[in-house]
């Protein structure tokens, strides 16, 4: 990924949906799984919400419509919603709303490039690419 070290990791309350999912991104080699003060977040279920954001911080909700918190607000947290679980839907046939967050955040997060990240896709099929560039242009 354009000169980044990338390291992802899912914890899970049950074998069924992962409750957490990490993905850090460095310059510099990562060299441990802690996650500290990430500057993005990604909310696939609001009820699932983390109650304390970093100042500053982005997130996106996978959401129909926008979502208010006063949590965030006093934050100043930036919050975009996309309704990933309807793309999903419309796309794969399944509640698997995973590329269309992918594509959202693609979109908030220019430090990778298109080429790069739908070069990491290129074994998924047709209708993941389709997800994610849904995502990417729906997200607000």
């Amino acid at each position: 990924m354009s000169g980044f070290y990338v390291q992802s990791f899912v914890f899970t309350s049950n074998k069924v949906f992962p409750a957490r999912g990490f993905v850090k991104i460095d310059k510099s080699p990562i060299l441990s799984k802690q996650v500290e003060d990430p500057d993005f977040y990604m909310v696939f279920d609001p009820i699932l919400m983390e109650k304390n954001f970093k100042d500053r911080s982005i997130v996106v909700f996978n959401s129909p419509e926008k979502l208010v918190f006063a949590q965030l607000k006093k934050r100043k947290v930036k919050s975009y919603f996309v309704d990933a679980t309807e793309i999903a839907l419309a796309h794969l046939k399944t509640n698997l709303p995973n590329t269309a967050m992918l594509g959202a955040l693609a979109k908030l997060f220019n430090k990778v490039s298109m080429k790069n990240i739908k070069t990491a896709m290129e074994d998924m099929q047709k209708e993941n690419f389709l997800a994610f560039d849904e995502g990417y242009k729906t997200v607000r």
